[in-house]
């Protein structure tokens, strides 16, 4: 596939994700979050295979980079879903500072 190929379905699949995000209800966003993360959780699976099968420092120092952007990114949606799903639990949205009571 040619770079100016993959460019324009990656700037396709910008446009009809944009698309598809912005008419969900907001009754069924918190599905689409969790499947969002679970497609995260499947990019951390990927990120961890490229850090473990490098053979050169290169690759290994971008494995090791994808491995923490792939974290950083599941926590993230993890985060936004426990928020999202809170109003429906009928239990407070917990924020940072409110962590173990001293």
């Amino acid at each position: 596939m040619s770079g100016v190929t993959f460019l324009g379905l990656v700037v396709l699949a910008a446009f009809v994700g944009l698309g598809i995000a912005t008419r969900v209800p907001t009754a069924r966003q918190p599905a689409l979050q969790s499947a969002a993360t679970a497609l995260q959780g499947l990019v951390l699976v990927g990120a961890v295979v490229v850090a473990g099968t490098a053979e050169s420092g290169p690759e290994l120092a971008l494995g090791l980079l994808a491995t923490v952007l792939a974290t950083a990114e599941l926590v993230g949606g993890l985060v936004v879903t426990d928020r999202l799903l809170a109003p429906r639990t009928g239990r407070p949205p917990q924020s940072p500072d409110q962590g173990e009571e001293t």
